[in-house]
């Protein structure tokens, strides 16, 4: 049997030969979280990379083979709840781009890194 976690009954769960229980939207929506920060702490200690809003999502989808909307919507989340933000950043060329930034307190109080 299959069934999302926490939605199963563990009554049915007892008289089944077998129970696979899939992770809730929550579930996923945390994981994607933890694998944007796992990308912003590589980005953080790789002078090389600016990290923008489509460079992370790009970067994060293609790593870990899920969909890109998906992380552009995490991304988006975590924009929202001040787990990231954004600063304006001008580069030599006098192109100014906006960044994005990490509050790991943040993150950290929450859970979502260690």
């Amino acid at each position: 049997m299959y069934g999302i976690k926490e939605t199963v009954s563990k009554q049915l769960q007892a008289v089944t030969s077998e129970v696979r229980l899939l992770p809730t939207a929550e579930d996923i929506r945390r994981q994607l979280y933890r694998l944007i920060a796992s990308n912003m702490a590589y980005v953080e200690n790789t002078p090389s990379i600016i990290p923008s809003f489509n460079g992370t999502a790009d970067a994060v989808a293609n790593r870990n083979h899920v969909d890109r909307n998906d992380v552009r919507s995490a991304l988006g989340e975590m924009l929202e709840k001040g787990y990231l933000y954004q600063r304006e950043c001008t580069m030599d060329s006098g192109r100014t781009i906006k960044v994005l930034m990490a509050d790991w307190d943040k993150l950290d109080e929450d859970d979502i890194w260690k």
